[in-house]
């Protein structure tokens, strides 16, 4: 670390008046060094912690450095996951979900979330043959029951297709502030269990069930 020198004034009113200008003009680097340099610690930072946040289907907004309009607060993206085998579509398709990837803006369609919406929910239809997943899409709106899940928000099931709730967007509780509230409930790729039909012929899901260790 440099060492700063106090400066001690002289009987030469010039000198002073000269060292007094090399010293402000010099605070006046340092100072506009230190602001550089702390904005980009800024932007590190909010980039380190959207890259703790993100993984399967997390709804994020875009980071300020990687944003192409301040406005952008109450859009956002859903990121790219899988249902069994089958990647999910109206995800930011990034090849890798849990890694700080992030679109670019200008490239990639954002989900305009409406403002004063306390309510704004994102899920996953998924689409099957009984047997295999045939399509996963991620679907959004403020009210399920207009958007295809007719059934919400205690149907799971409407014959082939299933309903997965991947959370909800809040832009009025601090919309002075320009802040949405995310509240994430879907955190990983989804598998879904085999699929299987009992006697009577109505198709349910199947999966392995345990007590006390041992399955049934």
């Amino acid at each position: 670390m440099t060492s700063v020198k106090p400066i001690s004034p002289g009987s030469d009113s010039r000198k002073n008046w000269l060292t007094i200008n090399e010293v402000s003009a010099l605070v006046s680097r340092l100072e506009s060094t230190v602001g550089i340099h702390t904005a980009a610690i800024a932007e590190l930072r909010r980039k380190d912690l959207l890259s703790e946040a993100l993984h399967p289907f997390a709804i994020y907004k875009l980071p300020p450095y990687a944003q192409d309009d301040d406005e952008n607060w109450h859009k956002f993206y859903v990121r790219s996951g899988r249902v069994n085998q089958t990647d999910a579509t109206g995800t930011d398709a990034i090849a890798w979900p849990d890694s700080g990837a992030v679109p670019v803006a200008t490239e990639l369609a954002s989900i305009e979330v409406p403002l004063d919406c306390d309510h704004y929910y994102f899920w996953l239809e998924i689409l099957t043959d009984g047997a295999a997943v045939l399509s996963a899409a991620v679907n959004h709106a403020a009210d399920p029951r207009l958007a295809g899940w007719s059934g919400w928000p205690d149907q799971i099931r409407d014959g082939p297709t299933f309903y997965c709730l991947i959370g909800w967007v809040d832009t009025l509780t601090k919309k002075d502030e320009k802040l949405a509230l995310i509240r994430q409930t879907l955190r990983a790729d989804l598998w879904l269990p085999t699929l299987a039909v009992d006697p009577a012929g109505v198709s349910r899901v199947r999966s392995p069930a345990f007590r006390r260790g041992s399955p049934l």
